[in-house]
């Protein structure tokens, strides 16, 4: 394309209409840290779905269910993931990514803690539902902040680091679960704990920021 000056009526060119060149090989504080919480979202995400898989046979034996009754929770938890992919980034566009990650991780955290104080089958099955809302949210939420605050030339490597926290997450789900079974403390410890991200979206609500592009096109 062409950089073409105009010029007002006084002859005086002005200003290109083509948008100032950014640097796409630097990292703002910002991006650093929608990097970091993009990550961690991730990581926890896979903690909580790789825990109810480590102690789904307890589950079981404690609700004595039946294979079409895991069949129903593990549909229901699929259901949700449907749900709150088309739902939570609808909200998104119109409330901003910030809000969408925040809302997603909340909810699969809170609600993992639900399976956590679970007394039966259908509590259980409630619990992994919203669950799966937030998981689906948090997968195309998740990857169109951290898109529009990463400099393009970083974004393979950043979308890289992103992914990597899903194995970390299974690792972080494998100690949880060994810890709380080596010292007797039960399943349901391993549910509670994972409440904790929850929590800490509450301060990140004030430090992040919307992106710039979804900024503009709210404006638009």
């Amino acid at each position: 394309m062409f950089n073409i000056e105009r010029t007002n009526t006084t002859g005086i060119p002005q200003a290109s209409a083509t948008a100032p060149e950014i640097d796409d090989n630097k990292m703002t504080p910002l991006a650093w840290k929608v990097l970091l919480f993009v990550f961690l979202g991730w990581v926890i995400d896979a903690a909580d779905g790789t825990i109810y898989s480590l102690t789904l046979t307890s589950i079981r034996n404690e609700f004595n269910l039946s294979l079409t009754q895991m069949g129903m929770i593990a549909s229901a938890f699929l259901g949700g993931t449907v749900i709150g992919s088309f739902l939570i980034p609808m909200l998104a566009e119109k409330k901003g990514r910030k809000i969408g990650m925040i809302l997603s991780i909340s909810l699969y955290s809170l609600f993992t803690g639900v399976v956590g104080i679970a007394r039966n089958a259908i509590t259980v099955a409630f619990g992994r539902f919203f669950t799966g809302w937030g998981t689906g949210a948090e997968w195309p939420i998740g990857a169109a902040y951290l898109t529009e605050m990463v400099p393009t030339k970083k974004r393979a490597w950043a979308m890289g680091i992103m992914q990597a926290g899903y194995p970390i997450g299974y690792f972080l789900a494998a100690g949880i679960f060994a810890i709380f079974m080596a010292q007797n403390w039960g399943w349901r410890g391993c549910y509670l704990v994972l409440v904790t991200p929850a929590i800490m979206c509450i301060p990140l609500r004030a430090t992040l920021k919307e992106s710039s592009t979804w900024l503009k096109n709210r404006k638009s």
